[in-house]
């Protein structure tokens, strides 16, 4: 797939950040070299350069080119032929499919700029199993017995009402 290039449009060095701003109707690009992004200050929340944690993730294709040179060399979407080459240059994908073809590289980058790559918020109570579904509602049914006990009316209305979601979605699960 030949692109052409951009430049940066500070020192005319081969751009490996492409910035877009839109505002309104106007759309503005300005393409930068590593260097000159890190000398803007174009870096992310971490305060890591961007194209530094993409070449350095993307070390896992060299390090592979080592052991299998043609392999890594001709690795390329099968869908738009982007290539690992142009990913390291752009820092961009071609198409979706670009994601399956490059996915491990791509897992690289994320756990370099995140850390980790596994979600660990909050989980919607439909995607919960069987088995967690009945472990809450055995931890409500425990909490309405002791507000009951206690007299707190109100907190175990609240606890009933919340019994009635957890019921549904086990009966939901059941059925699905």
């Amino acid at each position: 797939m030949g692109k052409n290039m951009s430049k940066c449009i500070v020192c005319g060095k081969p751009a490996v950040v492409h910035l877009t701003q839109i505002m309104g109707q106007k759309v503005h690009k300005i393409d930068l070299c590593e260097a000159c992004a890190a000398a803007k200050g174009v870096t992310d929340p971490e305060g890591s350069s961007i194209v530094g944690m993409i070449s350095k993730a993307l070390t896992w294709a060299e390090h592979m080119a080592a052991e299998a040179p043609s392999a890594v060399q001709e690795l390329s979407c099968p869908s738009c032929g982007y290539t690992l080459h142009e990913l390291r240059e752009t820092g961009r994908l071609g198409c979706p499919e670009c994601y399956k073809t490059f996915a491990e590289p791509l897992k690289m980058i994320l756990d370099e700029i995140h850390q980790h790559s596994n979600h660990t918020g909050k989980v919607a109570q439909t995607v919960l199993s069987r088995s967690e579904l009945s472990d809450r509602l055995e931890g409500l049914k425990t909490a309405l017995a002791k507000a009951i006990a206690d007299e707190r009316f109100e907190e175990a209305a609240q606890y009933r009402d919340e019994i009635k979601v957890v019921e549904h979605s086990i009966e939901h699960a059941v059925k699905g």
